[in-house]
């Protein structure tokens, strides 16, 4: 009996350590997966963008003694005068410098992080040309065929070519109330024909940006933020870049516009937060991390943003943004909307890289201004 006894405790005892052995290879595997995924979704392909990713704080500073002094004081001014945004500034696939000032969203006291997301405005457009490009090297789109082609319907579709579209020279048009309905997510049918080729009237808007969401759309078989999306992960290696389809899905991370105010003493505030519920029917509704930023800009100065063959053609795309200009050895873009702004400056052999955001329209401080004064603090 006491065999038996002694036999059934043994066996139970192996059955416990069978059991612990069972979870500790479990919980191994699923740490490895997650592992594993968050690097598939953030692969870093330059010295910079491993920088980039593995910076944790906005605020370092590897100036000189002087022109780190110059900055402290540079930022105190900012502060009294109403600034509220951030900056990063690299050199040499460095993080350089960093600041933040004010709160990233008010309501929750969320400061300025390196993964705060902001609506980018026309560098979304630089992003569509790229994915149209890349849908281009796979034979998925012709340059040359017209948009008719492959959006039946089209009106004056059959003149204008997806070359135009990736420029962003195709002149057609729509009313701006038809345009704001189309662009809804659960927007399917599409009536074509309301759109115009060349319309000069003041109810009119470009319909360039209801084009290139129909057209991935069609091609692909996907929503233009499914698809994006993913493209955005999969072949840019940005993992805090999203298309926004409902403006109630906010994040913890998603910056808040607000809008020039002053309290009783007369001192500007984050007072008045800019309404952005209907922003998925906005031309621009893409949110990106400084960090993203800095990383889709890297990739486009090192020509790695599209298809090697491709390169001039999306140079000529760049070109023709809103907000781009070029500069004496590199280019700057700005972009505003719904009280978020930003300015990016890069120069030519991309050595120099500044990125300042913003979440308040301010009538002191100019962002661009702000942005040429910062730059020439680059070493």
């Amino acid at each position: 009996m006491q065999k038996n006894k002694s036999r059934r405790i043994v066996t139970l005892i192996l059955l416990l350590l069978l059991i612990a052995l069972c979870v500790f290879i479990g919980l191994y595997n699923l740490t490895t997966n997650e592992t594993e995924s968050h690097r598939s979704i953030q692969p870093s392909n330059s010295v910079l963008e491993r920088n980039l990713t593995q910076a944790t704080t906005l605020g370092g500073n590897k100036l000189t003694d002087s022109k780190r002094n110059k900055l402290l004081k540079l930022n105190a001014k900012l502060s009294r005068d109403g600034f509220f945004g951030s900056y990063i500034a690299t050199k040499n696939s460095d993080l350089e410098f960093s600041a933040k000032i004010g709160y990233a969203h008010v309501g929750t006291k969320d400061i300025f992080r390196l993964n705060t997301t902001y609506l980018v405005g026309e560098y979304q457009d630089a992003i569509n040309s790229a994915i149209l490009l890349r849908l281009v090297e796979k034979n998925e789109l012709s340059l040359s065929k017209s948009l008719q082609y492959y959006l039946p319907g089209l009106k004056g579709g059959s003149e204008v070519t997806v070359k135009d579209l990736v420029l962003g020279k195709t002149n057609l048009t729509i009313n701006s109330g038809w345009f704001s309905q189309y662009m809804q997510e659960n927007k399917s049918r599409i009536d074509f024909g309301k759109v115009k080729l060349g319309s000069t009237s003041a109810k009119y808007v470009s319909a360039n940006p209801l084009i290139t969401k129909s057209l991935i759309s069609a091609v692909t078989g996907e929503t233009y933020s499914s698809f994006v999306t993913k493209q955005l992960e999969s072949s840019f290696g940005l993992s805090e870049t999203r298309v926004v389809t409902e403006a109630t899905n906010s994040q913890v991370n998603d910056a808040t516009g607000y809008s020039y105010y002053k309290d009783r003493t007369n001192k500007v505030v984050q007072g008045k937060a800019i309404d952005i519920s209907d922003l998925p029917s906005d031309n621009y509704y893409i949110r990106m991390s400084l960090v993203d930023i800095a990383m889709l800009t890297n990739k486009i100065q090192t020509k790695k943003a599209v298809p090697s063959k491709y390169t001039n053609i999306y140079q000529k795309a760049l070109n023709n943004l809103d907000g781009f200009s070029k500069k004496a050895s590199g280019w700057q873009l700005e972009t505003a909307i719904r009280g978020q702004y930003l300015v990016i400056r890069t120069n030519a052999n991309n050595s120099k890289m500044l990125i300042v955001t913003s979440n308040l329209e301010n009538k002191i401080v100019n962002i661009s201004k702000l942005n040429t004064t910062l730059y020439d603090y680059i070493d």
